[in-house]
């Protein structure tokens, strides 16, 4: 994965803040999916 050679150039500050923003990011959208009860893969794959 090139991603993961990315956050190995970055300095240990910065690849926090990304661990951070994918973590926070993971409990919105799952966070959304419980309360909407419908995913939005189904949404994105019938349009």
């Amino acid at each position: 994965m090139c991603s993961s050679k990315l956050t190995h150039a970055l300095p240990a500050s910065e690849r926090c803040l990304i661990g951070l923003q994918q973590v926070l990011f993971q409990r919105v959208t799952n966070a959304l999916l419980k309360s909407n009860q419908a995913p939005f893969t189904n949404d994105l794959t019938t349009n």
